[in-house]
């Protein structure tokens, strides 16, 4: 999915247009209006004179439609209003949202891989997706886990003579000379994870999409689709080989 499409947050006037997760083909649109509601606080203390509408924060909801195959999806997360300045040069409040969930979960990345991809590592990569909008750390544990399963699939063990053997260990054990790059990627995912995992202060969204793309990278290179032999290519070799055009009726 492109990378504006996956920032943190949108004017609620201008929903960004998501890819379909169903077909990958059209683009969600809501359904109808999203329903913003007003957090206790800002119900509490919204109409007092100290109040400033900047603390105003919400909850908001809603249903997303594919404009293609009609898929259903729906959203929520929380709100909050800014100053915005309008193309005519004066400035404004506006309602942001900030999307948290969505479900069925949006595809961050869509890798163009063989149908013989192991199950569990897209199974793995569509949870990493589910966590991407609410939770960035554990997006990336989950992502952190799909390079094992990487590895369980390349046949590399997890222990040697019964002794457990780290992840860094196991992505070094990646000795194909063909696959190197690959290797420094998963090495890159795993001191990604590290960071996450070792009570960092949270990920950053352009750096949490950077994480994506790696893996996208990686399902690429591990798990290329067979190549199909276009209609063009076929009638190429069939000049080449007749030195020209068919003669008909021959």
């Amino acid at each position: 999915m492109d990378k504006h499409l996956l920032q943190e947050t949108f004017n609620q006037k201008r929903p960004p247009a998501w890819d379909c997760p169903n077909c990958d083909r059209g683009i969600l649109k809501p359904s109808e209006q999203f329903s913003v509601k007003s957090n206790s606080e800002t119900a509490i203390h919204g109409s007092e004179d100290w109040w400033d509408v900047e603390y105003c924060k919400y909850v908001f909801s809603g249903m997303l439609v594919c404009v293609t195959c009609k898929e259903g999806v729906a959203i929520a997360g929380n709100g909050f209003i800014d100053r915005e300045q309008y193309d005519e040069g004066d400035w404004g409040y506006e309602t942001y949202l900030v999307p948290t969930y969505f479900n069925p979960p949006l595809r961050i990345v869509k890798p163009v891989v063989a149908d013989d991809i192991p199950e569990e590592i897209t199974r793995l990569l569509t949870k990493a997706c589910e966590m991407f909008w609410c939770d960035g750390d554990s997006a990336i544990n989950r992502l952190r886990s799909l390079v094992e399963m990487v590895l369980d699939a390349r046949g590399i063990p997890r222990e040697n003579k019964g002794n457990r053997l780290s992840l860094h260990h196991r992505i070094l054990l990646v000795t194909d000379a063909n696959l190197l790059d690959v290797r420094d990627a998963l090495l890159a995912i795993k001191y990604i994870g590290n960071d996450s995992s070792h009570g960092f202060t949270g990920i950053e969204r352009n750096d949490l999409i950077t994480a994506f793309s790696i893996v996208k990278f990686c399902l690429e290179r591990l798990y290329p689709p067979v190549a199909v032999e276009s209609d063009i290519a076929k009638i190429i070799a069939e000049i080449n080989a007749n030195k020209g055009f068919a003669k008909k009726g021959s």
